[in-house]
């Protein structure tokens, strides 16, 4: 007997989902932004819009053009803060998270859900097809490189905006997600580090056209480096602090060494390079057993 073809429109058709729009200082694109969300079909849907502290009618003109549910923030607490808000309050269990600034599709939603199956936990967005990212981004370049280093995994896309999981699978990774801009960078690798089954799907993407980025060269470099030491502590810790301190130790060693047999004197350099090593390793050991804590833990 012919099996008969899966309708994926109908199969969507079937999933409720809650979308959900952070937006910080977006009154010149909520306004869009909702509205086009409003006219996506083959779904039963909810869009929160979470205004994190705006000084301007974002709130205001997001209730006004038909989002279901606009919660405010009296100050700025952060990307990953108002999306947890939302989260929170979402009426369904399938989350979608959709940027404010006018950068995706929201046709592309329909695609990430045919794709959310039992089997799969989050759904991202890839745009590396239309905005590869190059050693010229340095930042988002290393960060990623340090993300497949810790995952062992390929990821397409990182921090995309545009993704979907299951509000069930995302409260089991809660206390590893932070509230500020790196939040999507942690929940991609949290998914993995924690055996989620995570899928990268193209989708289109247009620069802003609108608003204003709020991206700063300096700091934005600073917060990378600092998210970089972060991530290895938090996921796996071990895995950098082993080698190095291993390294260290056998720099050390070898110089003393050397240097016993050329002046029969174990120099200062070459004690300091020992201890150094001997230090690194109990704080990636130390690290560790803070992550596998952290890791375990629920909220």
């Amino acid at each position: 007997m012919t099996e008969q073809p899966v309708d994926k429109k109908s199969t969507i058709t079937m999933k409720s989902v809650s979308i959900i729009v952070p937006a910080f200082n977006e009154a010149e694109t909520i306004t869009q932004v909702v509205q086009a969300l409003r006219e996506l079909n083959h779904i039963n849907k909810e869009i929160i819009v979470v205004d994190d502290g705006s000084t301007d009618a974002t709130a205001e003109k997001a209730h006004t053009a038909g989002a279901d549910k606009v919660i405010r923030h009296h100050k700025n607490r952060g990307y990953g803060a108002a999306i947890k808000t939302a989260v929170n309050n979402a009426r369904f269990d399938i989350i979608v998270t959709f940027d404010a600034d006018l950068q995706h599709n929201p046709e592309d939603i329909l695609k990430l859900l045919e794709h959310l199956d039992d089997e799969t936990d989050m759904v991202v967005g890839d745009r590396s097809a239309v905005e590869p990212i190059s050693y010229r981004k340095l930042g988002k370049w290393l960060l990623q490189r340090v993300a497949e280093f810790l995952s062992r995994e390929r990821i397409p896309d990182l921090n995309c905006g545009l993704r979907v999981f299951r509000k069930s699978s995302f409260y089991d990774i809660l206390s590893l997600l932070p509230d500020g801009f790196s939040f999507s960078t942690n929940l991609t690798l949290a998914m993995l580090k924690n055996d989620f089954t995570v899928k990268y799907i193209p989708i289109s993407y247009k620069p802003r056209q609108k608003g204003v980025s709020r991206l700063n060269s300096i700091t934005d470099g600073l917060n990378v480096l600092t998210l970089i030491f972060r991530l290895i502590t938090i996921y796996e810790p071990m895995r950098v602090f082993l080698p190095v301190s291993v390294t260290f130790f056998i720099l050390g060693l070898l110089y003393g060494v050397i240097m016993v047999v050329l002046t029969f004197n174990i120099p200062d350099g070459a004690v300091l390079l020992m201890v150094v090593g001997v230090l690194l390793f109990f704080f990636g050991l130390l690290a560790e057993q803070i992550s596998e804590l952290r890791r375990n833990l629920k909220l």
